[in-house]
């Protein structure tokens, strides 16, 4: 299955984006990172506003190490811990 990240028509490096934008875009699979923090908690509410977004629905939100957004050799590990969740 081919996935693309809702940012790939992006104009800039680093968007952001509104939750209504989110929704909008409907997406099939989330990557939050996990940070320094309890992400889950925190981001709980996040989620709950977007209860009807596929990825949500299906339990497709996957929590990742800051390996994948700390730019570096590291990135790579991010990347295959990516391919790992949606195996």
């Amino acid at each position: 299955m081919g996935y693309e990240n809702i940012a790939s028509k992006a104009r800039n490096a680093y968007p952001k984006y509104a939750i209504e934008e989110i929704i909008n875009q409907s997406p099939d699979v989330i990557f939050i990172g996990k940070g320094h923090e309890d992400i889950e908690r925190v981001v709980k509410e996040f989620l709950k506003r977007l209860a009807n977004v596929p990825a949500v629905k299906k339990g497709s939100v996957f929590y990742v190490s800051d390996s994948l957004y700390r730019l570096g050799p590291r990135v790579v590990q991010g990347i295959e811990e990516m391919a790992e969740c949606l195996k």
